[in-house]
């Protein structure tokens, strides 16, 4: 998944080849597809971390831990 911002008119011009590296999701400015990125990259940390504090106690739970 690709978050593009900047100018629209380009974007339009690029858009099939982008399209060959993956789904893209239109954001608007630059500035908002950055934003929008460090947003997802923090819930994706936020997740993790969770995950990993919850480990020891699924494990002792008899959670496999390693289930999707």
């Amino acid at each position: 998944m690709l978050f593009v911002g900047g100018d629209e008119q380009l974007y339009r011009q690029a858009e099939e080849f982008l399209r060959q590296l993956g789904t893209l999701i239109y954001i608007g400015t630059h500035e908002q597809a950055t934003l929008l990125k460090l947003i997802s990259t923090s819930i994706i940390i936020a997740n993790t971390m969770i995950l990993a504090e919850l480990s020891p106690l699924m494990r002792e739970l008899g959670l496999d831990v390693n289930t999707g």
